[in-house]
């Protein structure tokens, strides 16, 4: 999927049940949305919030384009930039 990053966040926190310290990394991206399962065309935007890891996460700059490829139950497997 070709996106483009419109915004990042960082949390950190602390689970109230297991005291430990949890860091999430997400961002924001936008993407065209398919109208079928083939992926030939597509119909309108969408805006997606997706969880990376924080290698990814650093090297993503807000306003470029990357391409992301997620196994059928949304796990992110790859990402790289869009020239």
């Amino acid at each position: 999927m070709k996106v483009l990053v419109i915004g990042k966040k960082h949390v950190k926190f602390t689970n109230s049940e297991t005291n430990k310290e949890v860091e999430m990394f997400k961002i924001f991206a936008t993407h065209k949305n398919p109208i079928s399962d083939d992926i030939t065309q597509y119909e309108g935007e969408g805006c997606s919030e997706i969880s990376v890891p924080e290698y990814i996460y650093s090297d993503m700059i807000v306003g470029c384009d990357y391409i992301m490829e997620f196994d059928r139950k949304g796990k992110l497997l790859e990402v790289s930039e869009c020239n």
